[in-house]
């Protein structure tokens, strides 16, 4: 597992690239999640690529993504376009 995680604006992000693969990995991720938790962090889980990333890091209590299975990196200028385009 990388060990990019930081602590940013009361947000936790985590690298979460093999918790579907490895158990001790997902224990990490899941311990993570619950530490930032109980500090009020809010968890933030980068490089989600599928809905299985989605679905195991929801289970684990980790709401927020971000990553390939919303969108690929958007420039600053057309992001309000896409957001727009995503609630109609």
């Amino acid at each position: 597992m990388a060990s990019n995680k930081y602590v940013m604006d009361g947000n936790l992000i985590l690298d979460n690239s093999s918790i579907l693969e490895n158990k001790i990995d997902k224990g990490i991720v899941k311990t993570i999640i619950n530490l930032a938790l109980e500090l009020d962090l809010v968890p933030v889980a980068e490089g989600v690529e599928s809905i299985e990333h989605a679905d195991c890091l929801e289970a684990l209590g980790c709401d927020v993504f971000q990553g390939f299975l919303y969108s690929k990196p958007v420039p600053a200028h057309k992001l309000e376009a896409l957001l727009v385009a995503e609630k109609q």
